[in-house]
């Protein structure tokens, strides 16, 4: 199940998922729309992944945000996977899987809530268009 983590003076949020996204993984649903989620702000025009040309397409774009890790889900994460290491600090490995915050040797869900704030993007989430309706009791408390 994702969580909003942040710490005490809640300066800082962190988006957290319980289980492994991805190629052999036990891919809840729950944790499969956030990565989905993500992989869709990353493949749109609302950021530049590193050592991609502006307006890049990735093929079969854009991501369906459906709950189900099938062959494209993990085909954008690998995608956005070979982006990251092309970064300044590369800080992911190409694998086809998204672990939990913390879990050695990947950091894709930390790339990804790095990419939000890099590029100013809304930390609540539903603000941004396709945001998963079904995510946001999980995530936020309304009043």
């Amino acid at each position: 199940m994702p969580r909003l983590l942040t710490n005490p003076t809640k300066t800082i949020r962190y988006y957290a998922i319980d289980q492994c996204v991805g190629r052999d993984a036990p891919n809840d649903r729950q944790d499969v729309l956030l990565v989905q989620f993500f992989l869709s702000v990353a493949t749109s025009s609302l950021v530049t992944l590193p050592g991609t040309p502006i307006g890049t397409q990735v093929p079969g774009s854009p991501i369906v945000v459906d709950g189900y890790c099938g062959q494209q889900t993990i085909g954008f994460i690998e995608y956005v996977q070979q982006r990251f290491q092309q970064a300044p600090v590369p800080r992911s490995y190409t694998m086809g899987q998204v672990w939990p915050h913390g879990t050695a040797g990947d950091n894709t869900l930390g790339m990804f809530n790095d990419m939000m704030r890099h590029f100013n993007l809304n930390w609540y989430l539903p603000a941004i268009n396709g945001f998963p309706g079904e995510l946001k009791p999980l995530l936020f408390f309304e009043n």
